[in-house]
């Protein structure tokens, strides 16, 4: 991590994403390893401390914001939401992250869930128009300026 932190010190990106399995400790991940507490180490050090840091973690099968910053942004992000039933969430969807002319855009798209089913009309536009003309499937999570 110190290295990965180091590089963006001399190499600054608009956005840094840590890509992690745990939502939380337990169940086979060690305390102080689980996604949200890694960011919390992370953002402290030089290279991650400039507010562009962002995570998404998985295990719970469910898909929603689960940290946002000061600024009441989302900054962290539950992407495990995958069809599993029995869950808890019972969710099949996905996150969608677009940092194209000059925004930092993530979406959280429900396909199906306990109670509604959009998979067939969803994945038709999606196939039409692509995923970034079909955003009323999904739910705006952050949607922010970057440099």
């Amino acid at each position: 991590f110190l290295s990965a932190c180091s590089y963006f010190a001399n190499h600054p990106a608009s956005v840094i994403f840590l890509m992690g399995h745990w939502n939380e400790p337990g169940l086979g991940c060690v305390p102080g390893m689980h996604t949200p507490s890694v960011y919390g180490q992370l953002s402290g050090i030089e290279g991650c401390d400039r507010g562009n840091l962002r995570y998404v973690a998985g295990h719970k099968h469910c898909n929603n914001i689960m940290q946002t910053d000061e600024d009441q942004q989302p900054v962290g992000y539950l992407l495990g939401g995958a069809g599993v039933l029995g869950s808890g969430c019972d969710v099949l969807g996905f996150g969608y992250l677009d940092t194209t002319g000059g925004r930092e855009l993530m979406v959280g798209f429900t396909l199906a869930d306990s109670a509604s089913d959009n998979f067939e009309s969803a994945v038709t536009c999606f196939e039409e128009k692509g995923v970034s003309e079909c955003l009323e499937f999904g739910v705006v999570w952050r949607n922010t300026s970057i440099a």
